[in-house]
């Protein structure tokens, strides 16, 4: 049923600004976050970002590799 419903949606709502997009929009025009499809109240989600996680998992991992080629 909430899947029907979000598909039945006039518009959807940026999860960062709360503009009102379009519900094929993949980008809000108001402050250019990316969006998917709107969940049953109608504010869009976020697509999951991997190249961010990635490379703070990786900095992260850097980091611990200096701390430990520097103290031990």
């Amino acid at each position: 049923m909430a899947a029907k419903l979000a598909k039945n949606l006039e518009s959807k709502k940026c999860p960062e600004c709360l503009t009102y997009l379009a519900p094929d929009a993949k980008e809000c025009f108001s402050c250019g976050a990316r969006v998917k499809d709107a969940d049953k109240t109608g504010i869009a989600k976020r697509p999951f970002n991997w190249k961010s996680y990635l490379f703070s998992l990786l900095s992260a991992a850097a980091l611990g590799l200096y701390l430990w080629w520097a103290f031990f």
